[in-house]
C-alpha cells in the first residue's frame, strides 16, 4: 500500500463572506485531512464523508487564506486486494483524486435533498 500527501492551498473569495464554506475533496483511497500538524478529520468517498467544513459562516474578519495537507492511502476502506479485501494489493491498480475544490454550502438545499431521498425511500 502506498501513501501520499497532498498540500492544499486554498484562498476563500471576499464574496462568499457570510456563506457556509466547504473543502471538498474525493478520492479512491482513504484520506486524512491534516492542519498545523494535526489530523482533523477523514475522508472517504466509500463512506460519504467527502467534504469538510472550514466556516460555519465565513466572517469579515476571518482568515481566507489556508493550507491543509491531505494524507490519501492507496487502499479502500477494507484493504486493496485482487478480488477480495483479504487477498494480496493489486500492483495495478490505480487510485485517483477526482475532486479537490471549495463550496459554498447551501444548508437549505441540503435540507430538500435529504427529505426528497426520504420519501424516495419510502414510495
Amino acid at each position: 500500500w502506498w501513501t501520499c500527501w497532498f498540500r492544499v492551498e486554498l484562498t476563500i473569495p471576499e464574496a462568499w463572506v457570510g456563506q457556509e464554506v466547504h473543502l471538498r475533496w474525493e478520492s479512491d483511497g482513504e484520506g486524512l485531512l491534516w492542519r498545523e500538524g494535526e489530523p482533523i478529520q477523514g475522508l472517504t468517498t466509500e463512506g460519504e464523508k467527502t467534504s469538510y467544513v472550514l466556516t460555519n459562516r465565513l466572517e469579515e474578519g476571518d482568515p481566507r487564506s489556508l493550507t491543509f495537507y491531505v494524507e490519501v492511502a492507496c487502499n479502500g476502506l477494507l484493504g486493496a486486494g485482487k478480488g477480495s479485501m483479504i487477498a494480496a494489493p493489486d500492483p495495478e491498480k490505480m487510485f485517483r483524486v477526482s475532486r479537490a475544490e471549495l463550496a459554498v454550502f447551501c444548508r437549505d438545499v441540503h435540507r430538500l435533498l435529504v427529505d426528497l431521498e426520504l420519501l424516495l425511500g419510502i414510495a
